[in-house]
Parts: structure tokens; C-alpha cells; sequence
């Protein structure tokens, strides 16, 4: 359910993108799929957040420690490769970090009967 909402709530930010960028500036304009881009890491990081909540409330911190920690570094390591592409590649090294504590987070809540 969280990443349905986010999903819905990133669609309806994404059609306003061309407006809401504009308000930071011309600067920024052509840049939709620059506020695209963060839209889909934080799709892809609404579930792991609901699940990591439901780990650490069933005895897990040290699981989702161990996830958050995962997380920084292949947030580190992607960001450490994409560093000369520009600001964009931001986005999917925050994407690329999601996904993986999200898929990590699905499993370990699976293990745990949570899911």
C-alpha cells in the first residue's frame, strides 16, 4: 500500500513538474525527468520504510540496521561510479539503493512471517 500511494502521489507531482519546477527558476526548466528521476527512488523507497518499521517492531533492529547500512553503501558505491555524469545520476543511485533495501526488507519480513 505505501508504494501505491507513493506511486500516485509521484504521478500527480510528475504532471505538475513543469509547474513546480517552475517556481525554482528557469534555470531548471527542461529538467522533468531531473524531478522524475528522485520521484521514482522515493516509489521505491516508501515500501522499505513500512516494512523496516514492521521488522524493528518485531525484535529486528539489528536486521534493519544491517539494511540501512547496506543501503549507504551501495548508495556510496553507486554514487562513487556516477559522479562525473551529473546531478540526474543522483537519482538513480538513490533508486539503485531503494531497490535493494526494499528487496532485502521484502525478504526478511517474509523469513519473519511478517508478510
Amino acid at each position: 500500500m505505501a508504494g501505491a500511494t507513493a506511486l500516485i502521489a509521484a504521478s500527480i507531482v510528475f504532471v505538475l513538474s513543469p509547474q513546480i519546477i517552475g517556481i525554482y527558476g528557469e534555470q531548471y526548466g527542461g529538467s522533468r525527468w531531473f524531478l522524475g528521476g528522485y520521484l521514482i527512488a522515493a516509489v521505491l523507497s516508501a515500501p522499505a520504510n513500512t516494512i523496516g518499521n514492521s521488522i524493528v517492531a518485531n525484535n529486528g533492529q539489528k536486521q534493519w540496521l544491517a539494511l540501512t547500512a547496506l543501503w549507504l553503501i551501495v548508495l556510496i558505491s553507486i554514487s562513487g561510479v556516477l559522479a562525473w555524469c551529473g546531478v540526474l545520476y543522483g537519482a538513480i543511485a538513490l533508486g539503485g539503493a531503494a531497490a535493494a533495501q526494499t528487496t532485502l526488507a521484502f525478504f526478511i519480513a517474509r523469513s519473519r512471517s511478517l508478510i
